[in-house]
């Protein structure tokens, strides 16, 4: 029984160790105390050049607007679903779609 007193009182201990040790870190350090009157600034670190200009949004034709291969002629799509490898050499192979996938989208079109 008191083994089982001291096991709950020592997680208990654990716990309240656990949770305010970041508040008493804080305050800890002449970092973590801001000056009398001073206000905390968090900016990001980072000035834009002063000649910097935002670029507008891009505006996307709604229609154009598909990745599905249903959308697709039957060709385009197979086209499509190659396979483009890029070795460590930095030649480029190209592999075009299975029989199975070709025969996939042309029964489905």
């Amino acid at each position: 029984m008191q083994l089982r007193s001291m096991t709950s009182i020592s997680a208990l201990a654990l716990g309240v160790a656990l949770f305010a040790a970041p508040a008493f870190a804080a305050d800890a350090v002449d970092g973590g105390k801001a000056a009398a009157g001073a206000s905390v600034n968090r900016d990001a670190p980072l000035t834009l050049p002063a000649g910097a200009t935002p670029k507008p949004t891009p505006t996307i034709d709604p229609a154009t607007e598909s990745r599905g291969f249903g959308d697709m002629d039957a060709d385009a799509a197979i086209a499509s679903m190659g396979t483009v490898t890029l070795s460590h050499d930095g030649s480029v192979a190209e592999t075009p779609a299975s029989e199975g996938l070709r025969g996939f989208v042309a029964q489905d079109s």
